[in-house]
């Protein structure tokens, strides 16, 4: 019998995009699934967009849980995670779509390496509803797969985020030990994260498609370049603490530099130029007041 593996969906106002991710986990090859979407408080029709769909579908094993206020997607989150009956378990963003194998081949990942406590792969960006080649996250291209992504990519923390969120399957048993997403973090809960999983265990990486990663949709945290910069700041000052200034101080620039790109790249180039002036700003109050201390 094959291992159940669940896949948690948060949803916020998401019922023009959430059936496109609900079909993509229908037609998994892998069968063993059981869906959660977490509502987190939508105010338009995303609950009976959800309902309905169960109830066209009912082999497949599914639960929705409906909460009173929109709490964040952490907190939506969490309490999928206290549902959680699988083996494995998947935190799939509500706007993103699977490809077809992408469950199939995460699981037999974890299964020939027994040791990893998570595994990720590749995201594709889904612009307007158009499929693109275009890759996102850090690309590992002279790696068909490794067990333990510190030993390749080094400190998750001073080097960034090299893992697109939903293109991560989990063990649950990892899971129960690292706990729950921060609720305080709207946008680095899953980088923070990755950071204290690796502390129980490793992750892997399989070059396989995972995902279409959708960007820009509202709500979602790629439209918020520059509240994720200030995030990615913060979490580099408070779990940080036990390396250099400089190397601290080098991670920073380095966000500054890559969410400025980011900016740039979706043209928003006022939200650029504030990244680069507030960032300076910011960086230079952080850490050379520091250092005078």
């Amino acid at each position: 019998m094959s291992s159940l593996v669940t896949v948690i969906i948060p949803a916020f106002n998401r019922s023009n995009l959430i059936i496109d991710t609900l079909d993509s986990v229908r037609i998994q090859t892998y069968d063993s699934l059981e869906i959660i979407v977490v509502d987190d408080g939508s105010t338009d029709t995303t609950n009976l967009v959800v309902t309905n769909w169960f109830s066209v579908h009912p082999y497949l094993k599914s639960l929705l849980i409906t909460l009173e206020h929109n709490y964040g997607k952490s907190y939506a989150v969490n309490k999928g995670m206290d549902k959680m009956r699988g083996d494995y378990v998947m935190v799939l963003d509500s706007d993103d779509v699977l490809f077809p194998q992408a469950i199939a081949d995460e699981v037999e990942f974890l299964q020939r390496y027994q040791t990893t406590g998570a595994v990720f792969g590749n995201a594709y960006e889904l612009r307007d509803s158009v499929k693109t080649k275009i890759r996102h996250g850090v690309q590992f291209i002279h790696f068909n797969e490794f067990p333990n992504l510190n030993e390749i990519y080094g400190d998750l923390l001073l080097n960034g985020n090299a893992i697109i969120a939903s293109t991560v399957l989990m063990r649950t048993t990892e899971v129960r030990r690292v706990g729950y997403f921060s609720v305080t973090q709207r946008y680095v809960h899953d980088w923070d994260y990755w950071i204290r999983m690796t502390r129980y265990s490793s992750i892997g990486y399989v070059n396989k498609d995972i995902v279409y990663y959708r960007i820009n949709s509202i709500g979602s945290s790629s439209a918020n370049i520059f509240g994720s910069f200030l995030e990615s700041i913060d979490l580099i000052c408070a779990t940080g603490k036990q390396y250099s200034i400089y190397d601290r101080l080098k991670a920073a620039l380095w966000q500054m530099k890559y969410h400025a790109w980011l900016a740039y790249h979706n043209r928003k180039f006022m939200e650029m130029l504030k990244i680069f002036l507030i960032g300076l700003l910011i960086i230079s109050k952080i850490f050379f007041g520091n250092h005078e201390q």
